[in-house]
């Protein structure tokens, strides 16, 4: 009942990637990448081979080297959401609808850059275990040589270690009961470790996976060493980036680098002598000129603008904006989504308005004073909002 994930190594070229791609092939058969008869395939595959290729090798690892290879990155998503579902993509014919395949796995996979940097969905992140960095650490003069050994070792002798650990579950059956407790009593230990991190929450499953096999391999006299404590040491370092997962929070911090970039498109009242861009005012800073830097509180866009930088940024507009909200990230008039001001004319504008201290508090910093005043900035309609 485990659910499939993915896991994935990523580091610069010829640090060790591929070898450790051949150690996990070399459980269930031919690690030889060049051999007909490998267990490593490729990215340079079709969506379709690759769904066809989980199918049949169901409850066996799906095992793709590369994903330089794959000729449509941006399908790469789409390939994440297939393996951990479990499900291909659902077909018609001329008689009706064709069965839907189904199959259990654990995708292995390698490249140069990591799985989810293919991707700003934040879906994908919750299903990978993304490994950075060379494997056996630095490639120098004293890991190559032992690399090299374990590549000759395992060319030679290969294909044992699996079927005996299937060999090993099958004549302990009377055991299950008791191993699916200790599964499950090894997840809520990862849970009650994720806390309130949502994705690390789904995470905990796949430790749990881990630790429940790595325990069994050594039970079953093929690892020869106890690995109590190794998958629980990962979870640190595996976890530490979940927080990509959260676009909103991604999404803004991009939206900042943004506003820094582009101060000259943003109205602000030291700037009403001037003819907006071409384009015209993308919103209204106050101190986007810096020369009011203490005195601004918010930074706000039209809302096509900021839909518009959002979807260039690679990022879904409409569910991020309803989370900034709902966040207090952005204020909205009382009555409104949006914030109603002024771009310097007499008709007010609705605006997407991104409050200064929301900023300051992603970026690590204490929220700067804001105007004491009680009476509203000059060019705001109606005030500041009670929150």
């Amino acid at each position: 009942g485990a659910a499939n994930f993915i896991v994935s190594y990523s580091s610069q070229t010829s640090q060790g990637k591929t070898s450790t791609l051949r150690i996990a092939a070399s459980c269930w058969g031919c690690p030889n990448e060049r051999s007909p008869q490998s267990a490593i395939g490729t990215w340079d595959a079709t969506r379709t081979w690759i769904e066809r290729a989980a199918t049949a090798q169901c409850d066996l690892p799906l095992i793709l080297d590369d994903t330089k290879l794959v000729s449509s990155p941006e399908e790469i998503a789409q390939y994440i959401y297939d393996i951990a579902n479990g499900r291909g993509r659902g077909r018609g014919s001329i008689g009706g609808m064709r069965g839907t395949d189904t199959f259990r796995t654990v995708l292995i996979s390698s490249g140069e850059a990591p799985i989810t940097s293919f991707t700003r969905d934040a879906g994908t992140r919750a299903r990978v275990l993304e490994v950075w960095g060379p494997p056996f650490g630095r490639a120098d003069s004293t890991t190559v040589p032992v690399v090299a050994a374990i590549s000759r070792a395992i060319m030679m002798n290969y294909g044992h270690a699996g079927p005996r650990l299937v060999q090993y579950l099958v004549s302990n059956r009377n055991h299950w009961p008791v191993w699916c407790q200790n599964h499950q009593g090894l997840l809520q230990q990862y849970v009650e470790r994720a806390g309130d991190n949502s994705v690390a929450v789904r995470m905990a499953g796949y430790f749990a996976t881990l630790e429940l096999t790595a325990q069994l391999s050594y039970d079953a006299g093929i690892v020869p060493w106890q690995a109590d404590t190794a998958i629980a040491d990962l979870w640190p370092a595996l976890t530490a980036e979940t927080a990509e997962a959260d676009q909103a929070e991604s999404a803004l911090r991009y939206m900042w680098s943004w506003i820094q970039s582009h101060r000259e498109a943003f109205y602000s009242p030291s700037r009403a002598s001037r003819n907006p861009p071409h384009n015209g005012w993308a919103g209204r800073w106050d101190g986007g000129d810096g020369s009011t830097r203490e005195r601004w509180d918010f930074v706000a866009f039209h809302p096509h603008r900021a839909e518009q930088v959002l979807a260039e940024g690679g990022f879904e507009p409409e569910p991020v904006l309803r989370s900034w909200r709902d966040r207090g990230w952005v204020r909205v008039s009382t009555g409104r989504s949006y914030y109603r001001c002024r771009l310097g004319g007499d008709v007010p504008a609705d605006l997407v308005a991104i409050e200064r201290a929301a900023i300051e508090q992603l970026m690590g910093e204490e929220p700067a004073p804001t105007p004491t005043s009680a009476q509203a900035p000059r060019g705001i309609v109606g005030g500041r909002p009670p929150h």
